[in-house]
């Protein structure tokens, strides 16, 4: 009978120390858990990355401002020669008619004289030949000996050099009304010459402003003076202004 005692009593020691330890585990794992602290550290890190992001997007946009910027600085550094040959010794042999305040004066000969001067502006002359290939491809009809240009590719040209125009193609002697295309026999041939300077110049932020008397060969008398107003963007610029001065 003592030792049926002593035997329970043993098994109900060991129950105990087995429940001691359960409940010892269960607050150690409690204890090792993630704490709302914890969960609000992960959101934070969250946020800086995107904030990251965020700085990176606004530091290409200060790229993008300073490719604009660099147009106005090469422009600030050129010579009158240099902003002659660049800009109006070329459009005044071409378009030497124009006069307009707003380009929306323009009429559909006027702005097609402009999409031919646009083929070549600006162009090296051991390109030209290279880039005349390309027009002709592009455009000539071998049967008909004729270049065939589509009004849209004419438009693709003009946006690059006007704002706001208006092209009613059908006023022009050059339309082929079937084909609704232009057609001409060549896309060069523009000739002549011209003896400008430069009376005034004015920069102001990406537009530049030019008074430019015309003289004759000689440079003794002034034939007209214009006024110009350029507008500069990345890849070019938009001829805001071509006005005779009275």
């Amino acid at each position: 009978m003592k030792k049926l005692n002593i035997l329970i009593l043993t098994i109900l020691i060991t129950i105990s120390l087995c429940s001691c330890n359960n409940a010892n585990k269960e607050i150690e794992e409690s204890n090792t858990s993630p704490t709302p602290t914890d969960e609000q550290t992960v959101i934070d890190d969250t946020t800086d990355n995107n904030e990251d992001s965020s700085d990176d997007k606004g530091n290409d946009e200060v790229s993008q401002e300073t490719g604009e910027l660099e147009i106005i600085k090469k422009v600030e550094k050129m010579t009158d020669e240099e902003l002659l040959d660049s800009y109006i010794y070329n459009l005044e042999i071409c378009c030497p008619e124009f006069d307009f305040n707003n380009a929306t004066e323009l009429d559909a000969d006027e702005l097609y004289k402009l999409f031919l001067y646009s083929l070549f502006e600006n162009v090296d002359s051991d390109k030209e030949d290279e880039l005349y290939d390309e027009y002709h491809k592009q455009w000539y009809n071998e049967e008909l000996s004729v270049f065939q240009i589509e009004v849209e590719d004419i438009k693709k040209q003009l946006d690059k050099y006007l704002k706001e125009y208006t092209l009613d193609i059908g006023n022009t002697k050059l339309i082929n009304t079937d084909s609704e295309k232009i057609e001409t026999p060549t896309i060069t041939g523009f000739g002549g010459n011209a003896f400008p300077k430069i009376k005034e110049k004015s920069l102001n932020g990406n537009q530049l402003e030019l008074t430019v008397d015309f003289y004759d060969e000689s440079y003794n008398n002034i034939i007209r003076s214009k006024i110009y107003i350029l507008e500069f963007y990345n890849d070019g610029y938009y001829i805001i202004k071509d006005k005779l001065v009275d």
